[in-house]
């Protein structure tokens, strides 16, 4: 049965190989046919076959990717107007950059800022043949797969560029199904990625000139540093604009393309040499340069002048910061929006923000405050000697260790609480610390005492206006950004004695008639009653005499204050008062005790405050930023002033007459002596401040120009001076206006060092008298007794620490207060101010 089957099978085989043989015969009888073998002719149909069919994929394919279906690509309109990331630019009120805020450190140029020697330097490096191919160099391309890419890619500049448009376009679309499945397949991805680049290279060489291309390549690729594209790169490494560049410094920006971070000049100096004259080579072979100038520039120093452009680098730092706060309430406006009606984006969409800040004034604002920081601590520190500044402070050092930078840095190392705090931050590290003399310096110490050493540095805040535009002319938060980045110009500290113009203000307004600079006040001893919940406060430092109006401010007498408290019936009078002067009513304690700075408030909004009394009783709010514009340079943003009247101008003029007279007889006196060279015919307004246990120093004053206030302190409210002849307003605060005005009035870049231009009095009114109301009497307006609707809602049933003449600091601040750090046999009770 088996042999059967063998023999049909052989039988069959026969019959097929006796029909092919007919069939052979009978192809070779016919002419055309004779030379081709049928086995050729069916490899040759399986060639154009698989050709069309390969032909068909690939177009299907290309249109697939196209249309997106393995992930998104830029659309037509996004080609012709391509959204790369755009670093927003801030501007002085003289057009000079301040530095970015940005997500990625972007400003674009045109090819017309370009230096020839730079387009040059990457055509040669990066795409010999970018004139002449398509947008896709084959030749390149198959020598980069044949040699694997060890005899140079395969991409083109064009190819580059869609890369560097596809991945922002990938970073900020939703990922698609494709595109998740594809997440762990790297070479799936790799290559649909490559199809992709195909594609829109395509698609921009048929929507730009090469010119244009190479300006968009060189606006979007990334240099090391946070820099994207040349103009960010120039100004990062070389501190010049792109059109600035010289050769061997373009050659260098144009090395860094293969590997941003590998030849970074800052942190690869010797590589990025090297690289860069890899590039200087390749210009020779390309006729770019000759010999000479071939060698010439190899031996060129890499000439770096790095120029940061973060928030942690550049001038007017704390300022850019305040910008940027102000900046995310503006954008976040629903009427501020983009023609497709979405909102602005600060870091991406490239805007530019001109604002008010005066970088010279800023420049001698932070000379002026370095000057007597630099002096202040030296003189805190033997204050302090053989003393422990934090003894009995363990729980608040315990605090602080735990809030420090040095902290959160072992905690995201994956430290916990009890090793960091036992025994990482008791190890000796070298840790930069900010020194008044040298600046930032390395230092061997542990965590622990660097910690301690940052609390225990003086603080400052300074800030100048112009009361008549609101504008700020300089900002200063603090020693410096990088020590401390907390703004003191927008934290809330106890006033002091800077409120009480607010009260005579006030006064003067409610008693018109009866009340001028020349009125007696009488310095008795005054009791604010209580009722039911409300506690009694009794002031009980007083006596029997009186004082003008102008001796009470100039010398700061606090029985004096607590009358004209008595004489307006309660404190919400003046709460309300210093609302309309741009003081939150919410910030102030509805107590009688009010009227000797019990309140804790920002620089900013006392400084706001005193804008009335330094323009004429208008209130001018301050302004930092004066217009925005968008990318394309359009003003999208128009800040106005914000303005109104608070004061009728007479009243307001004998304000500063009070004020005028602190600075010529009072507790700021030492402004018209040898140690300030303030033109004498200049006329000074201010006042000082002290609070309790001289924890902090104000001084805020104004001349017929400006204004500027000044707090000093601690972080830490008991980092203070033991002694009040430094601890006072008049020794802490005061000497950095002093020497800011100084500066100022000598400088011959400001107007104000004219005597022609400059403004020297204050503005008078018409038919104006100085003291009506005391030149027919001088009797004390004050001799009645409050009546029962006038009582407090609150007060403070202890009294404020007083010297014994009625003269002194601030009452205890019951927001924060602390006990005295003074030993029993030193004396805590000290003139308010008294120089």
């Amino acid at each position: 049965m088996i042999l059967k089957k063998i023999q049909a099978t052989l039988m069959k085989k026969s019959k097929l190989k006796e029909l092919l043989t007919n069939l052979w015969v009978q192809w070779k009888a016919i002419p055309v046919l004779r030379f081709f073998h049928p086995i050729l002719l069916a490899v040759i149909a399986f060639v154009w076959l698989s050709l069309a069919i390969g032909i068909r994929i690939t177009k299907s394919t290309y249109n697939m990717v196209k249309e997106g279906e393995f992930g998104p690509l830029p659309s037509y309109e996004e080609l012709e107007n391509p959204e790369v990331i755009r670093a927003s630019e801030i501007y002085s009120r003289n057009n000079v950059s301040l530095g970015k805020y940005y997500s990625e450190n972007r400003s674009d140029v045109t090819f017309h800022d370009l230096p020839q020697h730079l387009v040059h330097a990457l055509l040669a490096t990066e795409d010999a043949r970018f004139i002449e191919h398509p947008g896709i160099d084959f030749k390149a391309t198959s020598r980069a797969i044949v040699f694997l890419g060890k005899r140079g890619g395969g991409s083109t500049i064009t190819q580059q560029l869609a890369k560097n448009l596809y991945k922002t376009r990938k970073n900020t679309a939703a990922p698609t199904d494709w595109e998740e499945w594809t997440e762990n397949k790297p070479l799936v991805d790799k290559g649909f990625d490559k199809l992709k680049e195909y594609v829109i290279s395509s698609q921009l060489e048929q929507r730009y000139s090469k010119e244009e291309i190479l300006t968009l390549y060189l606006n979007t690729v990334e240099f090391s540093s946070n820099s994207f594209g040349i103009k960010a790169a120039a100004q990062t490494y070389f501190g010049v604009e792109p059109k600035d560049l010289r050769l061997e410094q373009a050659a260098t920006l144009i090395g860094m393309l293969k590997a941003p971070t590998q030849y970074n000049p800052q942190i690869n100096p010797e590589a990025s040499m090297e690289r860069r004259n890899t590039v200087i080579d390749q210009m020779l072979k390309y006729d770019y340069l000759s010999e000479a100038e071939h060698q010439y520039y190899r031996n060129q120093p890499l000439g770096l002048n790095v120029k940061g452009s973060g928030i942690t680098s550049g001038e007017a730092l704390y300022f850019r910061e305040q910008v940027r706060l102000e900046l995310a309430k503006i954008l976040d406006s629903d009427d501020l929006t983009k023609p497709d009606g979405s909102k602005y984006n600060l870091y991406t969409d490239g805007l530019r923000i001109y604002t008010s800040i005066d970088l010279r004034m800023q420049e001698l604002a932070e000379q002026a405050v370095a000057k007597h920081m630099r002096e202040l601590q030296v003189q805190f520190d033997k204050n302090w000697s053989g003393r422990d500044l934090w003894k009995d402070k363990e729980s608040r050092l315990q605090a602080l260790y735990k809030s420090s930078q040095i902290y959160a840095q072992f905690a995201a190392d994956g430290g916990d609480k009890e090793t960091i705090l036992n025994e990482l931050m008791e190890e000796e590290m070298n840790y930069q610390v900010f020194t008044h003399d040298r600046g930032f310096i390395d230092s061997v110490m542990t965590g622990k005492e660097f910690v301690r050493y940052n609390e225990s540095l003086l603080q400052v805040g300074f800030m100048v206006m112009d009361p008549q535009s609101g504008d700020v002319l300089a900002w200063i938060g603090g020693l410096d950004f990088n020590q401390s980045p907390l703004d003191h110009l927008n934290v809330r500290r106890q006033v002091g004695s800077t409120f009480k113009p607010l009260l005579y203000a006030k006064a003067l307004i409610d008693r018109r008639r009866e009340l001028d600079p020349c009125a007696q006040v009488p310095m008795s001893s005054r009791v604010f009653e209580g009722r039911d919940w409300q506690a009694k406060w009794e002031w009980t430092k007083g006596d029997d005499g009186t004082l003008s109006m102008k001796s009470c401010l100039a010398s700061s007498n606090n029985s004096c204050s607590v009358n004209l408290m008595y004489g307006l019936g309660g404190p919400l009078p003046l709460i309300r008062f210093a609302g309309e002067l741009g003081i939150s009513e919410k910030q102030i304690p509805e107590s009688a005790t009010i009227c000797l700075g019990s309140a804790d408030i920002t620089v900013y909004k006392m400084m706001a405050s005193f804008s009335a009394f330094a323009n004429s009783g208008i209130h001018t709010a301050p302004r930092f930023i004066t217009r925005i514009e968008n990318s394309d340079g359009q003003v999208i943003y128009q800040n106005d002033q914000n303005y109104h009247i608070a004061i009728d101008s007479a009243t307001n003029r004998r304000v500063v007459t009070l004020m005028n007279e602190v600075t010529q007889s009072g507790t700021a006196r030492s402004l018209n002596s040898s140690a300030y060279n303030i033109p004498s015919k200049i006329m000074l307004a201010g006042k000082t401040g002290t609070t309790q246990n001289n924890t902090d120093g104000w001084f805020i004053g104004y001349t017929p120009d400006l204004l500027a206030g000044v707090w000093v302190g601690g972080n830490e409210r008991h980092v203070r001076f033991r002694s009040n002849y430094y601890g006072q307003g008049a020794r802490m605060a005061l000497p950095v206006w002093g020497y800011f005005m100084e500066s100022v009035y000598n400088d011959e870049n400001f107007r104000y060092s004219d005597a022609e231009a400059r403004k020297e009095k204050f503005t008078t009114p018409l038919r104006y008298n100085e003291c009506p109301n005391t030149i027919a009497k001088n009797t004390s307006v004050f001799s009645g007794e409050m009546e029962d609707e006038n009582l407090f809602n609150q007060v403070f049933n202890s009294s404020p620490e007083e010297d014994n003449n009625g003269n002194g600091q601030s009452p205890p601040n019951t927001q924060n207060n602390e006990n005295s750090i003074f030993d029993d046999e030193e004396d805590s009770f000290f003139d308010d101010d008294m120089p």
